[in-house]
């Protein structure tokens, strides 16, 4: 089914293996009839491989010096032909130098002419970005130019470091997707948002229900060794070290385990040396970025899934992960920290656990509880399938999102 819908997604990186929720969002919405025609500003070392055909890209390697020099015959062009709409977005971008960076600034202008050619090429209906800074900067100027309706969405870390003109944007907005009533709530107070709260709308990102299926419920088996699981990008705060220093704790007592970590990033020596400083080394494996299909199949070997994410308050760079939305669809018990939008999913002691940031002392004790008791394990995992498939369910949340975009 056609929708006659073509939606122009302004991205930093696509397809991101650390974003895959936009890339499940803009298949749920081909599924649904719409047609995602995306703007990639940069390319991605770590990208998911897709077919041609998928989707259509147009890469602009817009933070290449090189390529930021060769638009400026356009951009030049462009202004003195249309003074009077170029002037004032040159006026909105001037201030922002300091803050987002001579590159980032300068593409926002200068692609300008590109993008909104783009635009009118593929007779596109609406824009949207997503992450609230750059991309939807450039989201909120092509649309001043090409007088097209633009909308974003709203995930963790741009919302909450060096975020900019976050009023402007969301009044220019038709409307702003957040992933979590956590940012909504924060936006609203933080930048005095009360007069457009109506406009900020909470869509979950979501998984394909479909995804999963388990061949084999072994999680019951108590003669084999525990299997923990975390799947995440290696990074500082993502939180890993608590979960290997909860593992020392469980090796002292005794328990047999085996703990797998999916994903890459710049904290892996980090962390590989802190296994050998801390005598776990050969109880972890470092499995490396590996496909959702990889991921899937890990979940169903799993025990517990562990992701235990710490941020300050000013930097918070969480939203809702979506690896643990796939654990609770593999029925899974998840262990999971106070912080942002999470206890909107995990609802301690209900359909999974939660610890306070950095407790890895905590963290032991309750993968030891979990462990001795497989009846919670299942009880914790079938209640968190059944709020992930009401809830989290990625065909019903962008049903939502289309609603917003043809009303």
């Amino acid at each position: 089914m056609s929708l006659n819908l073509k939606i122009l997604y302004i991205l930093e990186y696509f397809p991101a293996r650390s974003e895959t929720f936009i890339l499940n969002e803009l298949r749920a919405l081909k599924k649904l009839g719409a047609e995602p025609v995306i703007i990639q500003l940069s390319p991605y070392k770590d990208q998911i491989p897709l077919k041609r055909s998928e989707f259509k890209i147009y890469p602009l390697h817009s933070l290449k010096l090189l390529k930021i020099v060769k638009e400026i015959p356009n951009f030049l062009s462009s202004l003195i032909s249309k003074p009077n709409l170029y002037l004032p977005l040159i006026l909105t971008v001037l201030p922002l130098y300091p803050k987002v960076g001579f590159r980032k600034a300068t593409r926002a202008l200068l692609f300008l002419p590109k993008i909104s050619l783009i635009a009118k090429k593929e007779s596109v209906n609406h824009i949207h970005a997503h992450f609230e800074g750059n991309p939807t900067l450039i989201a909120m100027l092509t649309s001043r130019s090409t007088v097209l309706p633009y909308s974003f969405t709203v995930h963790g870390k741009s919302l909450f470091i060096n975020p900019f003109l976050v009023k402007e944007k969301v009044r220019g907005a038709k409307f702003v997707v957040s992933i979590s009533e956590f940012n909504k709530k924060y936006m609203v107070k933080k930048f005095n948002l009360k007069e457009f709260e109506e406009k900020i709308k909470i869509i979950h990102c979501g998984v394909d229900t479909n995804s999963i299926r388990l061949t084999e419920d072994i999680r019951v088996n108590r003669t084999r060794p525990l299997k923990i699981l975390t799947t995440s990008r290696l990074a500082a705060k993502k939180g890993i070290d608590d979960p290997l220093k909860a593992l020392k704790i469980l090796k002292q007592r005794g328990v047999n385990y085996n703990y797998r970590i999916i994903g890459d990033g710049p904290y892996s020596e980090v962390l590989v040396k802190l296994t050998h400083k801390l005598g776990i080394s050969s109880h972890v494996k470092f499995l490396g970025a590996k496909s959702s299909g990889v991921v899937f199949r890990e979940l169903a070997k799993t025990d517990i899934f562990v992701l235990t994410p710490k941020s300050k308050k000013t930097e918070i760079e969480e939203g809702i992960p979506v690896v643990m939305m796939e654990a609770g669809l593999a029925g899974l018990p998840v262990i999971s920290t106070r912080l942002s939008g999470i206890p909107e999913l995990i609802d301690n002691e209900q359909n999974g656990l939660l610890i306070n940031q950095g407790d890895y002392k905590n963290l032991a004790k309750l993968i030891l509880n979990l462990w001795n008791n497989p009846t919670e394990r299942k009880r914790l995992g079938n209640s968190l399938k059944k709020k992930v498939l009401k809830d989290f369910n990625i065909k019903k949340n962008v049903s939502l999102l289309l609603q917003n975009y043809v009303s």
